[in-house]
Order: C-alpha cells, then structure tokens, then sequence
C-alpha cells in the first residue's frame, strides 16, 4: 500500500513537471521543452500500461518493466503486483483503480490537447492571447488530475489505516489467549493502552492528512513559480514580464498564507494555556486595522458593539480566532453590494464570553456549512483557499474549552457566534 502512494507521488510529480514543459513550449517554442514534456508523459505511460496489463492478467516481466518506467523502487514491484491480482476486486482497489483509470483518460485528453498545440506552434498560429487561454486550459486538466491523484493517495491511505487497526485489535486478542483470563490489573492496562492506542492512531491520522494535504499545498505555488520564471526568461516584452511578476507575488502572498495557518495550528497545538486578562475592545479594534488594506477591504465598512469590555482567557488564541474569522468575512465579501459591511459584537451570557462576527457577504451553502471546520475543506467557492483557517479556528476554541456556531444563507450573509469561558480574575 505504501509502494503504491509512493508511486503516486511520482505520477504527481511527472505530471506537474510535464504541464511546466507544456506551458514553457506553448510560449517558447523550443522543441526541448516539447521532448522533456513527452519524457515525463512516459513515466505516466508506463502506470498505465502496467495497470493495464496487471488488469488484464499480462505477461509478468512486462508489468514489471512498466512499473519501473514508472519510477517505482525494483524492491516494491513484485509486492506491488501481488496486492492488484489479489485485492483487485476488493471495495478499496477497485475504488483506487477506478480514481488511477480516471486520471489517465484525462491525461489522455491533456495529451490529445497538447497535440493541438504541438500543430499550431508548427504552423505559427499561436498569438499572444491565444498562449493564455492554451494555459488556463491546461491548468483545468492538471487540476482535475490533481483531484484523481488526492482521491487515490486518500483511498490507499485509509485503507492501510483499517488494516492497522485490526491488526492492533488481532494482537490483543493474541495476548489475552496467551495469558488466559488474567488478572484486573491486567485488564486494566489493557484497557489503559487501548485508548491510548485509538488517541494515537486519531492523532496518526490527522497528521498524515495534514502532512500530505499540506506537502500538496507548499508544492504547487512552488511549481507554478518555476513555469513563471521560466517563462519570464524567454519573455522580451516588459510588460508581459510586469504580469508575470504580479502572478508570482500573488503566489507567494497565498504561499505566506499558508504557512502562518500551518504557525497558527502549531502554537494551538504545542503551547500551554496562558490565562490573562484581555481588553476585547483593543484586541478587536487591532485586528480590524491589520486587515484594513487586504483586497477588498476598502469596500467595506466594520463595526463594533463591545458590551463585554474584558475577558481572562489565552490571548494569543482569542487572537487567532479574531484573525480567521475577520479575514474570512472580508475575502468572502460580496462585491455586487454597495453597502458591505462587518460587523463584531462581543457581549455575556453567564460566565461565558460571546464573540459573534457577522457580515453581508456571498454566505455559505446548507451542504458547506456541515463541513466548514473540517481540515482542508475547500468548497466551490474557496477552491483557492487552502482549507484550513475554519478548522484551526474550532480547533482554538475546542482548546479554550468554548463552542462555535454558524448561521448563514447565500447571498445574504453569514454570522460566527463564538462562546469562551470567561475564566474571571484568570
């Protein structure tokens, strides 16, 4: 299973690296980009053909040549057959063979297209306009590949997840035989390392899902930097070049969005809890001008009604909240409006501290709202946005020992209403 995530990766990888040629051919022209482009299209080939051949029951040394074409490691490749002739019909694979088959019809099709391309560069038919839309074109494909690429890593990765836990569960049985019916104190530890087991293998896999979701997200902006600067090279018009620059600060702005979401997760998770006093009005009015001079902002007027003025809790995560929450409702603003607005309230209910954050902006869908705080959830809407701002903020309150709710309707707006414990005099 692990042989066949890693070969994934090479797939991902062979084809990102063949879209850069493409895109680098369509503005340069050269002829080596077009046959460096057909090199990584041949690790893909020889995936294809090995999955082929392994569905149709070919010839062994084959399905092995194949595979190594398609850059797996000589020691993965017999266990790597083995699992597809023998699991082949089970729900799993057939659900990762599908996801594989899908993705190489559609690089099928990107091939198919790339030829077009191929014939009008011989035929000088490629104008300046015409190189841009071949290469938002060409970005749909390797997205909707990238797709098939996530689902078959995420197919495999949840299996080999289920397999772990029945084999934890056949070893324990294997020690209560062994022992007999033991004594309390046994039991007891059994029962002690169980849980701690399913905590572990719970935080298992979060982190896997974080690290390959995450490994996927620092990767792109750094190969679509590398199609830019490539292509900027060859570039003699000035301002061609002033575009590509903008589109390479616009990468690296997203790029440094992430990596402060990925600060945020960290501090949330590592740091201890560190209760003070913190003055609602202050920290809110701060937040606000940070985000004054974000996209859009200018368009949008905020408001503030503090009837709560303290609260003693964890200021850096009463930060964070603030922080996601605000910038969400400025990026998902609603521009067809004239009058925008945000809106931050805080007040008490009990000996809770309540913080609602609400806005006229595009809101959010019935379907969506059901899967806001999940980790890397990126709806239609916010395909762009890397998914993880929501579930840090839930992650936060979860911390704090608070609740988050959310009411929202499309096109008319969406309201946070966040409740911490208001740890009084800390």
């Amino acid at each position: 299973m692990r042989a066949y995530t890693n070969g994934e990766s090479h797939y991902s990888k062979a084809q990102k690296n063949a879209t850069r040629y493409l895109i680098m051919y369509a503005y340069s022209e050269n002829p080596g980009h077009w046959e460096e482009f057909r090199k990584e299209l041949n690790v893909i080939e020889g995936g294809r053909s090995a999955r082929t051949s392994m569905a149709d029951g070919g010839d062994a040394d084959i399905i092995r040549r194949n595979l190594l074409a398609a850059r797996n490691h000589a020691d993965d490749v017999d266990n790597m057959i083995w699992l597809f002739e023998n699991f082949q019909h089970v729900p799993f694979m057939k659900r990762a063979i599908r996801a594989w088959k899908e993705a190489d019809q559609l690089v099928a099709e990107k091939y198919a297209y790339a030829l077009e391309i191929r014939e009008k560069v011989y035929r000088r038919k490629l104008g300046q306009d015409q190189k841009q839309a071949l290469v938002e074109r060409i970005n749909e494909y390797t997205k909707a590949i990238n797709e098939k690429e996530n689902e078959f890593s995420a197919i495999f990765g949840d299996a080999s997840r289920t397999l772990n836990g029945y084999l934890f569960y056949f070893n324990i049985l294997m020690i209560l035989l062994i022992v007999g019916s033991g004594s309390f104190l046994t039991m007891s530890m059994i029962s002690s390392l169980d849980e701690k087991n399913r905590d572990l293998i719970s935080t298992n896999d979060e982190l896997d899902k974080f690290v390959y979701s995450a490994s996927h997200d620092l990767r792109a902006p750094i190969t679509s930097m590398k199609g830019l600067i490539e292509i900027s090279k060859l570039e003699g018009d000035d301002e061609k070049k002033q575009q590509y620059l903008n589109l390479m600060m616009d990468t690296l702005n997203r790029q440094d969005h992430f990596i402060r979401e990925i600060i945020d997760f960290s501090r949330n998770k590592r740091s201890l809890l560190k209760i003070q006093e913190i003055d609602l009005r202050k920290i809110v009015e701060s937040t606000i001008q940070q985000h004054r001079y974000m996209e859009g902002a200018d368009r949008i007027t905020f408001g503030t009604d503090i009837r709560t003025e303290k609260l003693y809790n964890d200021t850096l995560r009463v930060e964070i909240i603030l922080n996601n929450l605000i910038s969400n409702a400025i990026k998902y603003s609603d521009k067809r409006k004239s009058d925008q607005y945000v809106n931050v309230i805080t007040d008490s209910e009990g000996d809770n501290c309540i913080i609602e954050v609400e806005d006229n902006g595009i809101g959010i869908s019935d379907d969506d709202q059901k899967r806001i705080f999940e980790m890397f959830f990126a709806s239609e809407h916010n395909s762009m946005n890397s998914g993880l701002g929501l579930y840090i903020t839930k992650e936060t309150i979860n911390k704090l020992g608070g609740s988050i709710e959310v009411e929202s309707k499309r096109n008319v707006g969406t309201t946070f209403r966040v409740s911490l414990p208001n740890r009084t005099g800390g």
